[in-house]
């Protein structure tokens, strides 16, 4: 019984690492494809007080970028609530 409890044990922490590794992995990677558009929002969020509604179009950048290096799907800047900052709002 003990010997299945460690390998069980030992199972489940290796599983654990390896999801927190590959989570690190692509956070860096998220994070070194769109940095500089990421830094522009959070300092525009800390300059305003953290008000997201004063830094809309660095947010939409970001998104933009993260969409143009498929790190996320595409969707249409009407469905993402950024319409009124583009012409056609697609």
């Amino acid at each position: 019984m003990r010997l299945v409890l460690r390998i069980n044990f030992r199972l489940n922490h290796l599983k654990k690492e390896a999801f927190l590794s590959i989570m690190k992995v692509r956070v860096s990677y998220i994070e070194g494809e769109c940095k500089v558009f990421m830094r522009s929002f959070m300092k525009c969020l800390q300059a305003n007080n953290n008000d997201n509604s004063k830094c809309r179009s660095q947010s939409k950048d970001y998104l933009s970028c993260r969409m143009d290096k498929n790190l996320m799907e595409r969707e249409t800047w009407k469905k993402l609530g950024y319409a009124d900052l583009v012409k056609d709002g697609t």
